[in-house]
């Protein structure tokens, strides 16, 4: 994922990587220049949706400004068919973002064979923009960019949530210390 720093230049280049995994969850961590970003991905245990705990740290004795963009590519349907006729199934894509939730709902419409939609939803518990506002008929990727001011050794946490379901949601980000709790019970 590119760091913009200062507005000024794009890394992608990390000077230091590491990846742990755990019954039930992972951690990567990165560090390029003096921000460290760490995500741990999880499953709680009562939900059929995806946490990923997000802290951004700013190492040095500067202030930075970076944006961080969580990003995931949806498959709202059958991915046996998205794979064979990719072309023809993202006709049926439909996306849009929901500022207010800071969240963005893609969906599958209905097709031949397949008389059901099929929702898929990824949400930030922090203010988050997005670079689209609705997508018809075109290739579904989620991006949330977050946009955050680190004071020197400051860090600054999130929580991102994927989900799917065949009904059409209207969740609410899960907070930081409600997602906390529910790694510890899946450690």
């Amino acid at each position: 994922r590119d760091i913009k720093i200062n507005s000024r230049k794009s890394l992608v280049v990390s000077r230091k990587y590491q990846c742990s995994h755990g019954f039930g969850y992972s951690t990567i961590t990165s560090k390029v220049k003096h921000i460290e970003i760490e995500t741990t991905y999880f499953v709680p245990l009562n939900s059929a949706g995806e946490r990923w705990l997000i802290k951004v740290t700013n190492t040095s004795r500067k202030i930075h400004r970076i944006t961080v963009s969580p990003t995931v590519k949806f498959v709202a349907g059958d991915i046996a068919m998205e794979l064979h006729y990719p072309n023809i199934m993202k006709l049926y894509n439909r996306a849009y973002f929901d500022p207010k939730k800071n969240m963005i709902v893609a969906y599958k419409m209905p097709y031949p064979g397949r008389p059901v939609q099929t929702y898929c939803y990824f949400a930030s518990s922090r203010k988050a923009s997005c670079p689209f506002k609705k997508i018809t008929g075109e290739d579904m990727v989620g991006i949330l960019e977050h946009k955050l001011t680190l004071r020197p050794n400051e860090t600054k946490e999130f929580v991102i949530t994927l989900g799917y379901s065949q009904k059409k949601l209207s969740p609410i980000p899960y907070s930081l210390s409600s997602s906390k709790k529910e790694l510890a019970q899946v450690k």
